[in-house]
């Protein structure tokens, strides 16, 4: 199991992004709660493909 995580991270990070976003759309009523959710999402998704692409370039 940890050897799973340690060699798909960055897909775990842009998994755990895309539901962050999901659950701050349909889930948050209030919106500064709703823009902290969608910027941690946008983060977690942003530094998950950053890695991927440069773990494809080795």
């Amino acid at each position: 199991m940890v050897k799973i995580i340690q060699e798909n991270y960055e897909y775990i990070l842009i998994i755990v992004g895309l539901i962050t976003e999901g659950y701050a759309i349909f889930t948050s009523e209030e919106d500064e709660k709703k823009t902290g959710l969608m910027i941690v999402a946008s983060i977690l998704v942003t530094v998950g493909c950053i890695i991927s692409a440069v773990t494809a370039l080795d």
